[in-house]
């Protein structure tokens, strides 16, 4: 069952974690030999509540991540809130061990708050176990797992690294190779775990591979050389069709090998054998499989079938990929439909001097920057249409390479490249979330021109890429800056589209740093040139946003002008036309915000159903936090406080940890619900909450946000609050709640029991609220609706909107049916 206790813990159920990560254990493709002893061990140190770090130390090839994988299948059982794994084995940079950590488990990141402590309230309270494999290349990281286990009691982690991370703590675990015999005999040398792995991997290439008396001694021999390691004897194992045991022998006795096991002493000595082992299996490649195999070693996590293909041009071939698979040498694998090809780290250390000694590395590294600047913006035209859903998961798939490309073009000053693809993958950041990896590269790029010596074209489309996901971050200083530059140079350009979609950012902008006169300037301007652009998925989306910022507040009910509702019209109608989900979701949106202010709720629902739907398909983790915040309006306004509340707790700290510009409208309304619990103490403080960050983020007066308060009545609340508070109490519990934390959230109480009048009104499955049951009492008096609101010390507005909601939840359609309802539940007479 999904934990409801606090905030950071609501949604992130071990269940929907599942669902989310694919492969959160990878299961195990072949049996593991030998190692039935220390996956006992291991699996005792783990289940000890005494031991918070184990990690499997030994040589590359040894075998830490097979039986690290094993043993965290076989406790699965102690850990209730999961087992996940998490591959290090592509990361160089110690600072992205927590996002990598983060984003596996799907905690989304906050500009004003470390990703650090989102990650500490996210395992805090849960029994789940990390297991942190290849940790060797990011030892500068590992005092943050200290700092991970210090906050969260339940957490474990399982680590696999070539040396101790040296933690207070820490329970080392060195790795031996596989036992082989002193005196073999043929009648039981299968016995050794060494052997039987030989010819188990042999079998699987040549099953009619026997061991005999006539290769039994070689086959000892051949393992003893490798000495035991794992991926050594699958390596030779993988000859066993080209090559005899007796010839593989031969060949790991030649002299060019025979250089390679004498490698630097400071390399441990069994990394050298395996070295050995790649070399040899590297000779045995004809000229063309070794060009093939240097050049994809180039790769960060593996590539597509499709992008090795094109890395190696004209010579390359299915043959050579099966080939170099066969050999061991590379693993074949799928990610839905499309073949993939992946290198153990290793064997792609290998490749990679290769590549260095015959001064192929830099050639090598820039078609592969050039390969995925391509990529890139193929995937531009696709993140806004019907394939929007598939294009966001080949681009997650492709973070290392799309990371290693940026990175070349940083360390060689490579400008233009570096702003053609951080401005391209912005919408990719953007909706999935990564905006502070993502503003860091677009940030860095912009600075590497800062004379703006690159195509105007360029720097414009990067310019308002920065400023568009800054402004999502609620940054609106640096936004405006940015995107007033970016239209400059779209004016310069003469570009529409460009000029239109800076004058939309900045109109959003400026409404939400209530700028009036700078507003209505943007606003008008691209009102005029919308009108005059053809129908694109850029145009709708300008439709949808200069819509929100018409939105018209001052007027009762609260409503879209006519424009504004023709504007939303034409960005539903072009969505549809262009198969654009996300687009029409958007929209969608926005419509039913209107219909719910307007009171029509059949249209609300289907508006909101349609866009839940489509942004549901898509993972748009935005559009589902907006249309979270409209369904608990209504929620409230239909005195449903405990849906309210239950859809706040699971969307409030994702918006939290993204660092969404819109949490201060979203704590007002749990203000409001937990004063119509009687948690008035507590609506007070989350009032003082709202009220930093308001300031925190940089927004006071934009039309939605603004819009939601009037709905609620939160001017009535206030009023409410201070007359049954009283001023003084009042201002010190909003006073205090200034200075909560999130953390703080989680300590509110559930509301009291209802009365008695409440519980008779539940009972004919009403759902009337404490608040809407004190208005229908009034109402059965006869009290006009002016003096209800003077009664209860709210507003006409307020009166009316518990009068909309009594008269849904009861049934009826006038005044006189609800005090005829109301006296055959009892009311009257209480």
């Amino acid at each position: 069952m999904p934990r409801r206790g606090d905030f950071g813990n609501a949604i992130f159920t071990k269940e929907h974690i599942i669902s989310i990560m694919p492969n959160v254990l990878p299961a195990s493709l072949t049996s593991l030999l030998g190692r039935e002893k220390e996956n006992a061990i291991l699996c005792q140190l783990l289940r000890s509540s005494e031991v918070r770090l184990v990690t499997i130390t030994g040589p590359g090839g040894v075998g830490k991540t097979s039986l690290a994988l094993q043993v965290a299948h076989d406790v699965q059982d102690a850990f209730t809130d999961g087992v996940f794994f998490i591959s290090l084995a592509a990361i160089t940079d110690s600072t992205l061990i927590i996002p990598t950590i983060a984003q596996t488990l799907g905690v989304i990141e906050s500009p004003n708050r470390l990703l650090l402590d989102s990650l500490k309230e996210f395992l805090r309270e849960r029994q789940a176990l990390l297991l942190l494999d290849n940790f060797e290349q990011i030892m500068s990281a590992a005092p943050l797992l200290s700092e991970l286990l210090s906050a969260c009691a339940g957490l474990r982690m399982l680590a696999t690294s070539r040396e101790a991370l040296r933690l207070r703590g820490e329970q080392e675990f060195p790795l031996s190779p596989l036992g082989l015999p002193e005196q073999p005999s043929v009648e039981t040398l299968s016995q050794y775990p060494g052997i039987a792995l030989f010819v188990q991997r042999a079998q699987a290439i040549q099953p009619d591979f026997q061991l005999v008396k006539g290769n039994a001694s070689a086959v000892s021999e051949i393992c003893a050389r490798l000495d035991g390691l794992p991926l050594a004897i699958e390596l030779a194992a993988a000859r066993i069709k080209l090559l005899t045991p007796q010839a593989m022998l031969v060949r790991l006795q030649e002299s060019s090998l025979g250089l390679l096991t004498s490698g630097a002493h400071d390399l441990p000595a069994r990394l050298q054998t395996l070295r050995s082992a790649i070399q040899w299996s590297y000779d045995l490649l004809n000229a063309d499989e070794q060009e093939t195999f240097r050049w994809l070693s180039v790769f960060v996590g593996g590539c597509t079938l499709e992008a090795a293909s094109v890395m190696i041009g004209q010579q390359a071939s299915l043959d050579t990929f099966d080939s170099l698979v066969n050999k061991s040498l590379m693993r074949q694998t799928e990610i839905g439909d499309e073949p993939c090809l992946t290198m153990l780290e290793t064997i792609r250390e290998f490749g990679l001097e290769q590549l260095s000694s015959v001064r192929e590395l830099e050639a090598a590294r820039r078609e592969h920057a050039n390969y995925y600047l391509s990529f890139v913006e193929e995937a531009e035209s696709h993140l806004t249409g019907a394939d929007q859903k598939a294009w966001i998961k080949r681009l997650d798939r492709e973070q290392y390479n799309l990371r290693a490309a940026l990175r070349w073009a940083m360390e060689n000053h490579e400008a233009e490249f570096a702003q053609r693809m951080a401005g391209t993958l912005q919408p990719f950041w953007l909706t999935r979330g990564y905006w502070s990896e993502g503003r860091r590269w677009l940030e860095e790029s912009l600075a590497m021109d800062s004379g703006g010596a690159l195509a105007p074209a360029v720097r414009a489309k990067t310019l308002y890429g920065t400023g568009a996901l800054t402004r999502f971050q609620g940054d609106f200083a640096r936004a405006r800056m940015l995107l007033e530059q970016s239209l400059a140079l779209y004016r310069h350009l003469t570009d529409k589209t460009g000029v239109l979609m800076a004058l939309v950012e900045l109109s959003r902008i400026t409404a939400f740093q209530e700028d009036q006169t700078a507003k209505q300037v943007f606003l008008s301007e691209a009102a005029s040139l919308l009108e005059t652009l053809p129908d694109t998925v850029m145009k709708a989306y300008a439709y949808t946003e200069l819509a929100t910022v018409m939105l018209d507040i001052n007027v009762s009910p609260i409503q879209f002008p006519p424009e504004a509702s023709r504007y939303m019209a034409e960005s539903v109608r072009i969505n549809r036309a262009l198969n654009n989900p996300a687009g029409l979701a958007l929209a969608l949106a926005r419509q039913g915000s209107g219909a719910l202010f307007t009171g029509d709720y059949t249209l609300m629902a289907s508006q909101l159903d349609e866009a839940e739907r489509l942004a549901l398909e898509l993972g748009d983790e935005l559009i589902l936090s907006r249309l979270a915040g409209i369904r608990v309006l209504r929620h409230i306004q239909e005195g449903d406080l405990t849906a309210a509340r239950r859809r706040l707790e699971d969307t409030f700290q994702q918006g939290a940890n993204r660092g969404d510009h819109q949490l201060p409208s979203w704590l007002p309304m749990l203000a409001v619900v937990l004063h119509r619990q009687g948690l008035d103490v507590w609506s007070a403080r989350i009032f003082g909450l709202a009220d930093t960050l308001t300031g925190t983020y940089q927004s006071r007066g934009e039309g939605m946000a603004t819009a939601f308060k009037r709905f609620l009545g939160i001017g009535d609340i206030y009023a409410e609050l201070r007359t049954q508070l009283g001023d003084e109490a009042f201002a010190r519990e909003f006073t205090a709640g200034k200075h909560l934390t999130l953390d703080d959230l989680r300590t509110i109480p559930h509301p009291p029991e209802p009365d008695s009048a409440a519980q008779a009104i539940s009972a004919s499955e009403t759902s009337l609220t404490t608040r809407e049951i004190e208005v229908l009492r009034l109402l059965v008096q006869d009290l006009s609706n002016p003096q209800i609101a003077e009664r209860l010390v709210v507003s006409r507005r307020t009166v009316d909107a518990h009068l909309r909601s009594i008269y849904d939840k009861l049934g009826v359609k006038s005044r006189a049916d609800a005090i005829r309802v109301a006296g055959e539940q009892g009311l009257t007479s209480k």
